[in-house]
């Protein structure tokens, strides 16, 4: 009887220990890309194509990439980088799409710029910053791109993040055009480093009854720059209000002054 028992007892035992759940190791989440990664075949020049790419922080980067008609794989090309304003913000990339910078210049003959479009979930402009430097890098190994001319510029928020953008990295482009965004989002309009930028070619474009960003948030960062002796210009449109874009990119004189830096 004895014998029974304890043979009961382990049965029980055994019955108890497969009737626990396993423990499992956590599975790694795998990259699901919002859009394909570049790839040299799917390249389609004369339109605005979306693409992800993944920093090395994990951070997705959604972007469209505009080549020109004209795109020949075996001549570098010069880059413009454009950053959107704050309706560009969020998760669906077609809000760029008819919005962004290649739209302007379809009645500029022989536009001879490759344009990427990266676009912001949420938030401002430096936050993605490094994973766009990265995007940069990759473009420049994969694309024939010119890297002794890569310009920078933005609208609106946009033009905050092209201010931000030059700061951290002032090497980087060959000139920089803000528009209708100043450098800083405090009450201090100019930034105490902003002379890092004197050796840098600049455009900056201001609406003069701007109600949204008011022009003397340029006006100051500009006469800041002027006294550290910099290559800056305003353009203040006159009647015009926060749009002072859609003048300054459907202007060839825009796209000459890039190219002569």
């Amino acid at each position: 009887m004895k014998n029974k028992l304890v043979f009961l007892f382990v049965i029980v035992l055994l019955i108890s220990a497969c009737a626990q759940p396993t423990e499992t190791a956590p599975q790694a989440t795998e990259y699901s890309p919002t859009h394909p990664a570049l790839s040299i075949d799917s390249l389609q020049p004369g339109t605005q194509t979306p693409y992800a790419f993944l920093s090395s922080s994990d951070v997705e980067v959604r972007y469209l990439l505009f080549l020109p008609d004209n795109y020949n794989p075996a001549v570098e090309s010069p880059m413009i980088i454009f950053l959107h304003g704050t309706n560009g913000r969020g998760m669906n990339i077609d809000k760029l799409i008819n919005r962004t910078l290649p739209n302007y210049v379809e009645e500029i003959p022989d536009f001879p710029f490759i344009v990427v479009s990266p676009q912001l979930p949420k938030g401002l402009w430096p936050k993605l910053i490094d994973p766009i430097e990265e995007l940069l890098d990759y473009l420049s190994e994969t694309l024939p791109v010119d890297v002794d001319h890569l310009y920078l510029t933005g609208l609106s928020a946009g033009g905050y993040g092209t201010w931000k953008y030059a700061l951290k990295y002032p090497d980087r482009f060959a000139a920089i055009a803000p528009i209708a965004g100043g450098a800083s989002v405090t009450a201090d309009r100019v930034p105490e480093d902003i002379c890092k930028l004197k050796e840098l070619p600049i455009w900056v474009f201001h609406g003069e009854v701007d109600t949204v960003i008011p022009p003397e948030m340029n006006i100051e960062v500009v006469d800041a720059l002027e006294s550290c002796g910099a290559n800056v210009k305003l353009t203040l449109s006159p009647d015009t209000g926060h749009d002072a874009w859609t003048s300054a990119y459907t202007n060839p004189a825009f796209y000459e002054w890039l190219l002569s830096y």
